[in-house]
């Protein structure tokens, strides 16, 4: 075919125009019957299975490249709600541990859990059992904090520090009401409570307990949802699919 095409260009001068090459071409005989043989001949079967595999690779590629995004996808959309079920979990944790009202039970159940003596005569008792309620409710806390963990550390791999710098906020409010629960449990040591000041503990009482009838006066929750938020934020549009 090729040598054919090269017969019929040597025939053709140099400054001729298309028109008058196509002229010379197909008003030589030998070329039209060169022309003839060549579009008969053609094998026009190869060129069309040509065409079919390059056809086949291209609808292979873009098959492979939509099967990975939606693989990626599903994982981030399974992920995303795992790590806002963890989040929302450490969030109750939290209102929980906050529970401004201790029962006989529950604080019965506490002392026994830990093994703790107590005696009614003790001056601390009250301290006591106090830190032994704290104790067993702050296990909520731990258990919903190590699972979030987990899912931390997936999200890392994924998505880079983005959701790990947006949980800091959350684990600051742990580290808060912690800290200030341990105060509030020194305090209740009536020698020790001489020496603290009365508006550190109004406001630490006001982050260790959830008295409010309204969520909107509470600002150590209203802090926690502003936490979670910034999660949310983060997390909820992987959960379109």
């Amino acid at each position: 075919m090729i040598e054919t095409v090269k017969v019929m260009a040597d025939t053709i001068p140099q400054d001729s125009t298309i028109y008058d090459s196509l002229s010379l071409v197909l008003n030589d005989k030998t070329n039209v019957s060169s022309l003839t043989s060549l579009i008969l001949n053609f094998d026009y079967a190869k060129l069309f299975q040509t065409f079919k595999d390059i056809a086949l690779i291209i609808i292979a590629f873009w098959g492979l490249k939509t099967w990975r995004r939606q693989l990626k996808g599903k994982t981030e959309y399974k992920l995303a709600r795992r790590l806002l079920k963890r989040v929302h979990e450490l969030r109750d944790a939290l209102f929980y541990v906050r529970m401004p009202f201790f029962s006989p039970e529950e604080t019965a159940n506490a002392i026994k859990e830990l093994e703790i003596q107590i005696s009614e005569k003790d001056k601390n008792s009250r301290q006591i059992s106090m830190k032994a309620v704290f104790q067993v409710r702050w296990n909520k806390i731990n258990d919903a904090q190590s699972n979030l963990k987990v899912e931390e550390l997936e999200a890392e791999v994924l998505w880079d520090l983005e959701v790990t710098n947006a949980l800091k906020p959350l684990y600051e409010n742990v580290r808060e009401l912690f800290k200030n629960i341990n105060l509030y449990i020194l305090e209740l040591d009536p020698e020790y409570r001489k020496s603290s000041d009365k508006e550190e503990r109004k406001v630490r009482e006001g982050i260790v307990f959830s008295f409010y009838d309204n969520p909107e006066d509470d600002e150590f929750r209203k802090n926690i949802q502003k936490s979670v938020a910034l999660v949310e934020k983060i997390v909820k549009p992987y959960l379109k699919l």
